[in-house]
């Protein structure tokens, strides 16, 4: 890089610091020091150039050996006096500076001062004394800044110290008027009842407070009256209980006193199990269960006496035997090695088709499902619009063709109209429907044999 090239870098970076770093004076000083080395560095360029061409004249003959050494002492001692003159000058540009540096700190020191007596006028020591502690040693404000020091550091822990005081009373103001508010809300929580409320209330106020006793006061009332409060409740809610409990074992009396009314009394039996000792309903409870268990136990005996009777009836009658059907004992025909099982007998005033329309009995329809088992080796065959309903007036009801159509139109059942096979082993069941007088009681059922074979008269008293 040229020498010029050189110095103007130079300037340009001193300028950049100028800008933000230091001040006028400082750059001007600088810029002569760029300046001067610059001129410094081409004397000697120029001096070493003339010393080439002087060597370059002796080695061409030009001059003499003692005419180049003449001549190179001249402009050697000519360059030795130049450079004694600047090196005089740039001492004397250090001395100035470094004056200007000097005055310049004094200045600053002496501002830092100056603000650091106004902040601590306002009373803001702290910041002052960050501000004092700025000035350097070896300046006239340091001394004073040091006495400031020791001043305000005084001035500022009593600062501190008064600031903490005033604190600690407003503190201590604050903590006396949340204490008299918690005291005076607790008073109003008990005046409306809310002991509970007005304990937790009082628990809060500190000791230390001018409530503080008389929270303590009243936490001992309170409690108190909490207590009689609790014993009160615990009384009102024993004696709700009771009520509740006497309402529930009444009710239960009276339903099961009704469902024994009607005849079912092991459901009454277990209502009235559920009515507890203590209750006014109690002993008239215990006094109905032992009645409804002695009448349970009556009806098991005279069931026992019906089925017996009921047994005996069967093994009397002919073509009539005894099985079980639908977990109950029953008696049923035997004909021709088939049994004839009644499964249900219905009885209705109309039938219902699956397009609406209606048909009516002349007296009451009845509807008997039966189920036929072949107990032979070989089928048979079975004619369900044969069999007869026979009442206790000793008459005859044959089965009734009309009935039966509509009740395989209405599509709920399929009556027999014609007979059916049945295979060996197998069961069917057969549905075949009366029309005969509502007032017709104790029904038999007649079921018909073969040719040479007799009928079976079945009744359904003893069949369901």
């Amino acid at each position: 890089m040229k020498a010029e090239e050189f110095v103007e870098e130079k300037l340009k970076q001193l300028k950049g610091a100028f800008q933000g770093f230091i001040d006028e004076a400082a750059y001007q000083a600088k810029k002569v020091e760029i300046q001067n080395q610059s001129n410094e560095t081409k004397k000697s360029a120029e001096l070493n150039e003339k010393l080439l061409k002087l060597k370059n004249a002796l080695d061409t003959g030009i001059l003499t050996q003692t005419e180049y050494e003449t001549k190179k002492a001249e402009w050697i001692a000519q360059s030795s006096h130049a450079e004694l003159d600047t090196k005089a000058r740039l001492e004397q540009q250090a001395l100035e500076r470094e004056i200007r540096e000097r005055e310049q700190k004094e200045r600053q020191a002496s501002q830092w001062l100056e603000s650091a007596i106004n902040q601590a006028t306002k009373g803001n020591f702290s910041k002052a004394l960050e501000t004092l502690r700025q000035i350097p040693n070896g300046t006239e404000a340091y001394f004073q800044a040091q006495s400031k020091i020791s001043e305000y550091e005084q001035a500022e822990k009593a600062r501190l110290e008064q600031q903490a005081l005033e604190r600690e009373i407003r503190e201590r103001e604050q903590k006396e008027r949340q204490a008299s508010q918690w005291l005076e809300s607790a008073i109003n929580q008990a005046t409306k009842g809310n002991f509970s409320k007005a304990l937790e209330t009082l628990r809060q106020i500190p000791n230390g407070t001018e409530a503080y006793f008389q929270a303590q006061s009243k936490i001992s009332e309170y409690e108190q009256a909490e207590k009689a409060r609790l014993e009160q409740q615990a009384l009102e809610r024993e004696i709700r209980e009771q009520e509740q409990k006497e309402q529930q074992a009444s009710q239960w009396l009276e339903s099961a006193i009704n469902q024994a009314t009607k005849g079912n009394f092991s459901q009454a039996l277990e209502t009235l199990r559920q009515i507890p000792n203590g209750t006014e309903a109690y002993f008239q409870a215990q006094s109905k269960i032992s009645e409804y268990e002695q009448v349970i136990k009556n009806q098991i005996l005279e069931k026992q006496r019906i089925e017996k009777e009921k047994e005996e009836l069967i093994a009397k009658s002919k073509n009539l035997v005894a099985l079980t059907h639908n977990g109950k004992r029953v008696a049923a025909a035997l004909v021709d090695k088939t049994i004839h099982i009644v499964d249900s007998v219905t009885r209705k005033i109309t039938i219902s088709g699956v397009f609406g329309e209606t048909t009516f009995a002349d007296g009451e329809f009845v509807i008997i499902n039966l189920v036929v088992r072949n107990e032979d080796k070989k089928s048979r065959n079975i004619s369900a619009s044969m069999m007869t309903l026979i009442d206790s007036e000793g008459r005859e009801f044959q089965t009734s063709s009309t009935a039966m159509t509509a009740l395989t139109m209405s599509g709920e059942q399929k009556a027999e109209l014609w007979p059916t096979q049945i295979q060996p082993g197998l069961d069917k069941d057969i549905t075949i429907v009366f029309d005969i007088p509502p007032t017709a009681q104790d029904l038999k059922l007649k079921v018909p044999s073969g040719l040479f074979g007799q009928p079976a008269i079945l009744p359904l008293s003893l069949a369901l």
